[in-house]
């Protein structure tokens, strides 16, 4: 990924470096620790949740299928099919540049992502969700 080859620097007491793929996991992890620790919350209220990532929650039904199944996949997609259901009703993302609505474990993952260079034809300027 162009993103470990100096395109995304972090800034260290004096001194800047490319980040690294343990930089990115780690955050990943402290990121999803914190989102499990507020679903759990919400559901201690009795609230429903709506998740909004950039990434894929889901390695299947969310990618373009020429990604599914090759290390490339990873950099789009996490995972975390463990987090749905229950109170999490729904999952919203972006970034696969493939649009999908799939219900896993009784959450609905949705994307409605326009494409580059012009719409892509599954993109839907209607689209809504509800709650």
């Amino acid at each position: 990924m162009s993103d470990y080859k100096g395109l995304i620097k972090l800034q260290e007491k004096d001194y800047e470096r490319i980040i690294t793929t343990d930089d990115t996991n780690a955050w990943h992890e402290e990121d999803v620790f914190w989102l499990k620790q507020e679903i759990e919350r919400a559901k201690s209220r009795d609230e429903d949740v709506c998740v909004l990532t950039h990434h894929s929650p889901l390695v299947t039904g969310t990618s373009k299928p020429e990604h599914i199944g090759t290390p490339c996949n990873t950099a789009f997609t996490t995972d975390l099919k463990y987090m749905m259901g229950g109170n999490l009703k729904l999952w919203a993302f972006g970034h696969t540049h493939h649009n999908c609505d799939v219900l896993c474990k009784g959450t609905r993952v949705v994307s409605n992502q326009h494409g580059y260079g012009g719409p892509d034809p599954t993109f839907d300027p209607m689209f809504c969700c509800e709650i």
